[in-house]
């Protein structure tokens, strides 16, 4: 994939597009963890009378979200044909409306357990943004896969051995394992076409797939070791979560 531009315009005193774009997903990112963190520090883990005084606001705080998103959905309607700032508001209102609605209900009905994955799968979906915006096509790809297979792996190691969970948690670790499979073979099939899956382009042409090959195999191994014990997934996750990061250093440095 071409490199985005950078440096180059950095040293020129202009920023690129897709700084502003990343940016702007950082600080979305930033406000959303903000709101995630407020309800597990007294949502989840507040004194009595902060619980309680949270469970009966956070349906208002859903409405309200609700309400913002349909302004801003109307806002951009109206202004589809303008572009500027007044659309961008609307989407930017629309965006942030349904995230609060979404993560309240979510909240709400899954309490510390939904509210754990927001505080950690928030900052997972920033950076896979901020990879699609900056960083090579590929490397996206493969990020994606490994940080699925990181939750994967957690979900494995809380649910195997478990009495409740163990016979769900294994059937959906198997129908994984074939997702994985399914998908090596998509990356072939991509491969060969040069980066294109039909019609659509997944990938830029002459793209090195090795890569992928190497998430697929790796989450592939890992989370079929992980069937076999919780301690097996745990070691498995923090191993994936290693490659993860070096991979980011690897292609942070590439874009340099």
């Amino acid at each position: 994939m071409a490199q985005k531009p950078n440096a180059k315009a950095v040293k020129a005193g202009k920023k690129s597009p897709f700084s502003y774009t990343a940016l702007n997903l950082f600080l979305a990112g930033c406000c959303a963890e903000c709101y995630a963190i407020l309800l597990r520090r007294f949502y989840v883990y507040g004194t009595l009378e902060q619980m309680l005084g949270w469970d009966s606001a956070l349906p208002k705080v859903l409405y309200a979200g609700l309400g913002v998103a349909a302004a801003g959905l109307i806002l951009a309607l109206l202004l589809l044909r303008h572009p500027g700032s007044g659309r961008t508001a609307g989407w930017s209102l629309l965006g942030s409306g349904l995230f609060v609605a979404g993560a309240t209900w979510f909240a709400r009905t899954f309490y510390a357990t939904g509210v754990k994955l927001l505080c950690l799968g928030i900052p997972v979906l920033v950076l896979l943004g901020v990879l699609l915006v900056l960083y090579d096509r590929e490397c996206f790809w493969a990020m994606s896969v490994l940080c699925v297979t990181i939750l994967t792996l957690w979900i494995c190691r809380h649910g195997v051995g478990n009495m409740v969970w163990n016979t769900r948690v294994r059937i959906g670790a198997c129908c994984y394992l074939v997702l994985m499979g399914v998908l090596f073979l998509l990356v072939r099939r991509i491969e060969r076409s040069d980066g294109l899956l039909g019609r659509v382009r997944i990938l830029p042409e002459d793209t090195d797939c090795l890569v992928l090959y190497l998430a697929c195999g790796l989450s592939a191994a890992t989370v079929l070791l992980s069937l076999f014990s919780a301690v097996i997934a745990y070691y498995a996750m923090w191993t994936v979560a290693v490659v993860a990061f070096a991979l980011l250093v690897y292609y942070t440095v590439k874009q340099l």
